[in-house]
């Protein structure tokens, strides 16, 4: 497995600087030291089909989400899948109440003041 010296600005750790200090960190020489254990029926023979690294995140947005263009999405067909997390309408005034400070602390209040936080958590949940 060579390693390459690729540098792509989005993705973390991936300058031969910082990917350096951190093979060094566990006491490893590359890359490949560190996978030697990983049998060869394994690993991957071939080599990886990836673009060069863009220049702006902008372009490696564009070029996403032309990718994700090709999929069919929940939003052009009904879709059950998700066992009830699947796309559905949420009212722009839940983004309102659950921002509100009572409904982001643990403080209960007094039992007899708080009838309709009570309440309003218990509806909530």
């Amino acid at each position: 497995m060579a390693e390459k010296k690729r540098v792509y600005p989005y993705i973390p750790n991936s300058e031969p600087r910082i990917r350096e200090a951190m093979l060094r960190e566990i006491g490893v020489e590359s890359v490949d030291e560190l996978l030697r254990d990983i049998p060869d029926e394994l690993r991957m023979k071939g080599k990886m089909n990836l673009p060069e690294p863009f220049s702006a995140e902008a372009d490696l947005k564009r070029h996403v989400e032309g990718i994700l263009s090709r999929n069919i999405t929940s939003g052009e067909y009904l879709s059950f899948l998700g066992a009830g997390c699947y796309d559905h309408h949420v009212p722009a005034v839940v983004d309102e109440i659950i921002g509100r400070s009572e409904f982001l602390t643990a403080y209960a209040g007094e039992p007899y003041e708080d009838h309709g936080r009570f309440q309003a958590l218990f509806e909530y949940q």
